[in-house]
């Protein structure tokens, strides 16, 4: 549904957005921060600023802190029903 060049936008220096779609393909517990700009502006696009991912898959994190171009901007550890995880966030 998306064109093909949406997945080489990226946010400021986050991940792109296809990196971000690898990492819904390989946590399904991967919580993203979107950010839509609608139809009737001549922009209109799908953004995605930040991810929230469970600490247990420190590699998947450290992969997309690779694909970054700079380190988040902001970034936290919590605790949700019992299981630790990693919030970032570009912007």
């Amino acid at each position: 549904m998306l064109p093909p060049e949406q997945f080489s936008d990226r946010q400021i220096k986050a991940p792109t957005f296809g990196d971000f779609v690898e990492v819904a393909k390989r946590e399904p517990e991967a919580l993203f921060d979107i950010y839509i700009v609608p139809s009737i502006r001549p922009d209109e696009r799908v953004s995605i600023n930040g991810v929230h991912l469970p600490l247990e898959n420190c590699g998947l994190i450290v992969q997309l802190l690779d694909k970054a171009l700079d380190k988040p901007d902001e970034f936290d550890v919590y605790k949700k029903d019992g299981k630790w995880y990693m919030w970032l966030y570009w912007y």
